[in-house]
């Protein structure tokens, strides 16, 4: 299914099947991996994780047409299909991401004069980052919730510290392994006081 949907799409189009039991290492298919610099045993991304922490058992069949970014900073539409267990469990997506610089060459025309309102109005965020590391992931998301909240990691109150540990919980992000003391290099605190917060939030 991957080099089909790839081949019928083109060059611009990057296919994945990846498996979300093994959040490092959950690519386990994929097809013009140039289009994000990702390859075979690369991560889940950070949308896939929360996800993966928040919404396993999500009623949607698939996301499309959402706008994602590579390593390179190049926007990307994306498309996601889940793939369940018999217990109607999200174990598995097959993603396809087309440049955005190219999507509307691969358009029929009729559906570009359709579509060109839309993809410039309701596509301009960033819903997941396509990354070829897990490290990239980490340091994403702690400096996205620092941004979102005008925040210096260099200058934050112990209370901030342990509300963006509960945030990247929610996000996921814990389930990547190595997480902890990335994090906690990132945000100046002790992997055990992380250990501490996580375990009070399970409460």
């Amino acid at each position: 299914m991957v080099h089909y949907i790839a081949d019928i799409i083109g060059p611009l189009c990057e296919v994945v099947l990846q498996d979300m039991r093994n959040p490092n290492c959950s690519i386990i298919a994929i097809r013009n991996g140039y289009v994000s610099g990702r390859n075979i045993g690369g991560p889940l991304t950070n949308l896939a994780l929360k996800i993966m922490e928040g919404a396993p058992n999500l009623q949607e069949k698939f996301l499309s047409n959402y706008t994602s970014k590579n390593s390179h900073g190049e926007d990307l539409i994306s498309s996601t299909y889940f793939i369940r267990d018999d217990e109607k469990k999200i174990i598995g997506m097959l993603c396809v991401n087309i440049l955005k610089s190219g999507f509307q060459s691969i358009m029929p025309t009729d559906s570009r004069q359709e579509q060109n309102g839309t993809i410039s109005e309701h596509h301009h965020r960033v819903n997941e980052y396509l990354y070829a590391s897990s490290d990239q992931i980490i340091i994403r998301s702690v400096q996205d919730m620092l941004d979102e909240r005008h925040l210096s990691a260099e200058n934050i109150t112990f209370a901030e510290k342990k509300e963006l540990i509960f945030l990247l919980k929610k996000n996921g992000i814990f389930k990547i392994k190595g997480s902890v003391p990335r994090v906690g290099m990132l945000l100046d605190i002790a992997a055990s006081t992380i250990y501490r917060y996580l375990s009070q939030n399970e409460k």
